[in-house]
């Protein structure tokens, strides 16, 4: 079993709202100390949907590997991606809109 990274009780959040497909979603960002990113959290206006659970699962995936040490970059070369070299997914707009916010 891969070792996680405990995150202090207490940290600061970073909010961001964007769309994908359509629909508005609000990213969490938490980071360790030291500025690298720890956990996020990830909700849409979707309520008790299967688009918000997705969302949610997105997030948890996203924050676990994280901990466990994969860096935001080489998460971003996995993932798919269209044939212009955007992100295929919601997955891949959340771990692009980190990188392009400085996160990473």
């Amino acid at each position: 079993m891969i070792e996680r990274a405990a995150l202090p009780k207490r940290r600061q959040l970073v909010s961001l709202s964007f769309e994908y497909e359509g629909h508005g979603y609000h990213l969490g960002i938490g980071p360790y100390p030291d500025g690298r990113i720890g956990e996020i959290w990830l909700a849409t206006c979707k309520t008790s949907s299967a688009l918000e659970a997705l969302a949610r699962d997105v997030a948890i995936i996203i924050s676990v590997a994280l901990q466990s040490g994969l860096t935001v970059g080489a998460f971003q070369a996995a993932v798919q991606r269209r044939p212009d070299g955007g992100p295929a997914s919601l997955l891949g707009t959340v771990l692009d809109l980190i990188v392009a916010e400085g996160f990473a």
